[in-house]
């Protein structure tokens, strides 16, 4: 067990060859905080002490005398990745994007380095009681943004960007004997939401295969956004976005301990928070257990990181509430449709939270 136990970045797992990287089976790790959504946090934490940041979220990190016993990791990778938080809630929302960007890149980098890498451990699935940290689900049930993270990462057909050769791969751990076909589509959007490339490619890919499909080293050098999808001839099986920076993060390797790799120079993902304010549309039904929802984009820019919440009439997150996908973004005038199931005798709102706070119109 060599850790991490606290942040590291996404491309740590596919640059890291001697402590918790993507090779043999790493026992038990993760990314640190796992931070839960707003609303658990106000039932953890008193209205009085939800801002500024205090020893009482502390208290709710780890009972650890070495490390990870306060926020000031995360609010350390914040500045160091985005630039900074201003207030509660876009603290918050940083952090979801933390907590999905890498929890999903520690389990997508052990699919792409098969065979070399065999399997990989979550420290932990849930916290015992309300916690900060080690968490894909908080200790009231409510998913956090690195359950939806491994979520993306482990669906059985996925398309998957490589941090190390800037290659995407198709993975196939689909329990059907003959190789999938399929066509893989990739789009790149620079900084500002405008499409600077895309390409679309035939791909067969067996079980545990991992085949290299899209070489994306030319975008190297400027940030930008790749957004991946995946398709048989009924339409699409999956999806996949990442934020990609203009550098890499740059660590320490030789002050590596059993819990991190210090980063020396942060890698700058500003951007993704500085979209200009989408326009999204809501369109919501009910068929007994399941609701259903169509977001729609209207605008020319990238709505980054959707947000939805499923809510009781009293305005309380519903539990067990588990949406088919969450937390994702939506190209400049794409619509996407996902669904939640829910006991059939309950009433449902559903609410959007969006990166940049832009109107929600709810049919």
């Amino acid at each position: 067990m060599e850790g991490p136990y606290e942040y590291v970045a996404p491309d740590y797992w596919y640059k890291d060859t001697e402590a918790g990287g993507a090779f043999g089976f790493n026992t038990e790790t993760c990314i640190g905080a796992n931070l839960p959504q707003l609303e658990s946090l106000r039932k953890m934490i008193p209205e009085e002490s939800l801002w500024p940041l205090s020893d009482v979220w502390d208290y709710h990190c780890t009972a650890s005398g070495s490390d990870m016993n306060s926020t000031r990791m995360l609010q350390q990778t914040i500045n160091g990745l985005y630039g900074g938080f201003y207030g509660l809630e876009d603290f918050v929302r940083k952090a979801h994007a933390v907590d999905y960007d890498g929890t999903r890149a520690m389990f997508e980098a052990f699919r792409v380095r098969v065979p070399k890498s065999t399997g990989i451990v979550q420290w932990m699935l849930n916290s015992a009681w309300p916690s900060l940290y080690w968490q894909l689900y908080d200790w009231y049930g409510v998913p956090t943004a690195g359950y939806y993270g491994t979520k993306k990462a482990c669906e059985p057909l996925q398309l998957l960007f490589d941090y190390a050769d800037r290659n995407v791969y198709a993975v196939n751990e689909s329990a059907d004997a003959e190789p999938h076909k399929l066509q893989a589509k990739v789009k790149v959007y620079d900084a500002a939401s405008r499409l600077i490339g895309e390409e679309t490619k035939s791909v067969s890919v067996g079980y545990r295969e991992v085949v290299p499909v899209f070489d994306l080293k030319g975008y190297d050098g400027k940030p930008h956004f790749v957004a991946l999808e995946l398709s048989d001839e009924d339409g699409p099986v999956a999806d996949n976005f990442y934020c990609l920076p203009a550098k890499d993060n740059t660590y320490d390797w030789k002050k590596t301990n059993w819990y991190i790799t210090p980063v020396t120079s942060w890698s700058d993902l500003g951007f993704a928070f500085k979209q200009g304010a989408a326009d999204v549309d809501l369109a919501e039904s009910r068929d007994g257990d399941t609701v259903t929802v169509t977001l729609t984009n209207n605008s020319p820019f990238i709505a980054y990181m959707n947000i939805l919440k499923a809510k009781d009439a009293d305005g309380n997150l519903i539990v067990p509430a588990f949406w088919s996908d969450n937390f994702f973004p939506l190209l400049p005038g794409q619509a996407k449709t996902v669904t939640c199931r829910i006991a059939a005798d309950m009433e449902v709102n559903v609410e959007l939270r969006t990166t940049a706070d832009s109107d929600v119109h709810v049919e």
